[in-house]
């Protein structure tokens, strides 16, 4: 028997993409389809996937698929899901590719358009809604791409609008709100079509402060922003729907950074960005299309690129991500163009696995292991059947 000389060195090491290893759900586990658009884990555990066709329901264990069927006005009307989000009574507001709306009434676990908020004289309007968010007092907030923002109070149902021409000079500065956010304890942020972000004060709907990137000014035309507050109130804006790459801008100090393909020191792999959250370390995760996940160090802005690997079962499954989701338990999950769904937490894999995989070096030469020998440096030894 020969021992291989592979051998592990317990020394502190650069994070890199082996230290993110990922399971995953398809098709094979019951997914309707591997084409995810959206993500949302509502208040009773379950996780929602909305996929071009039709929307699942995973409680852990199976799914539970939602589509149309002609004729059943309970059921969801399309099957090609693009969002979703909850509101203040845990309904789920669903919206299509073509920004049909839907809500579904899980008590009851169907589907209306008679929903009483959509309806009412003072209603919200169904088209153009391009976000929801419930702030601090549990009220309900609706941003739209035309006409302005909408809150609904928690208490009363009552709804009322802030919008550009009211006459107010606190007044949102635009009522094409591209993006809408939970911020601090009394304010909700706002990202409008100019790239222009805005925090709204929840009881009085007054813009309490304003925030411009100079980076972003330069853009010449406007786009579909959305935009995230990290753990230091500091903002990260992007368009899913444009190549623009991702801004950072640091509101304490005003210190800007734009993330790019074209840029060695803030580089992307990718310049359209689907999605971004941070985890329980205070890493930015950053999900672009056919670029993988980039995660950053904020300490230093470094940027890791973790992509799939040929032959590596707990790797990434595709580069093209659509959708990135962090829920209340710490798992993040991660919606992708045509390979189903992957999840990741820093407990699923309590072991570090070494094994050989063909397509790549490094790694064991075989995975027929037959013994193990430490030297008196604490180096290990692996001996595998025929191969060293």
């Amino acid at each position: 028997m020969i021992l291989s000389a592979f051998c592990l060195f317990l020394t502190g090491q650069k994070l890199d993409q082996a230290d993110y290893k990922f399971r995953h759900l398809n098709s094979s586990h019951g997914l309707s389809n591997n084409q995810i658009s959206s993500i949302h884990k509502d208040r009773f555990g379950f996780v929602w996937f909305g996929t071009v066709s039709g929307l699942n329901r995973y409680d852990g264990h199976s799914f539970k698929t939602y589509k149309n069927i002609p004729g059943d006005s309970t059921t969801i009307p399309f099957n090609n899901v693009q969002r979703i989000f909850e509101d203040h009574r845990g309904s789920l507001w669903i919206l299509s590719q073509d920004n049909q709306l839907t809500i579904f009434n899980p008590y009851k676990d169907v589907f209306c358009s008679d929903y009483d908020l959509l309806t009412r004289e003072d209603h919200i309007p169904s088209d153009y809604i391009s976000s929801l968010v419930i702030d601090s007092g549990s009220n309900l907030w609706v941003s739209t791409n035309q006409y302005g923002v909408f809150r609904v109070d928690a208490q009363t149902d009552e709804i009322e609008r802030f919008h550009e021409l009211r006459g107010n000079k606190n007044d949102i500065s635009s009522d094409l709100v591209t993006d809408i956010v939970a911020d601090t304890d009394s304010t909700v942020l706002i990202v409008n079509a100019q790239g222009g972000v805005e925090r709204l004060d929840i009881e009085t709907g007054n813009v309490v402060s304003s925030y411009e990137s100079r980076i972003l000014s330069d853009v010449p035309v406007g786009d579909y922003y959305s935009v995230f507050v990290d753990q230091s109130g500091n903002l990260w804006i992007y368009s899913e729907q444009s190549d623009l790459g991702l801004f950072y801008l640091d509101v304490s100090n005003g210190r800007e950074l734009h993330f790019s393909v074209n840029d060695t020191r803030y580089n992307l792999a990718s310049n359209i960005v689907t999605g971004i959250l941070q985890d329980e370390k205070g890493h930015i995760w950053v999900s672009t299309d056919h670029g993988g996940l980039q995660i950053i160090d904020k300490s230093d802005f470094s940027v890791i690129n973790v992509r799939t690997t040929e032959g590596a079962s707990n790797s990434l499954s595709q580069n093209s991500i659509t959708s990135l989701m962090r829920d209340n338990s710490g798992t993040i999950w991660i919606g992708t163009y045509k390979e189903g769904v992957n999840y990741y937490h820093p407990d699923l894999f309590q072991f570090k696995l070494f094994s050989h995989n063909p397509f790549s070096g490094g790694g064991l030469p075989a995975n027929d292991i037959d013994c193990f020998a430490e030297d008196n440096k604490g180096n290990l030894y692996i001996g595998t059947n025929g191969n060293g």
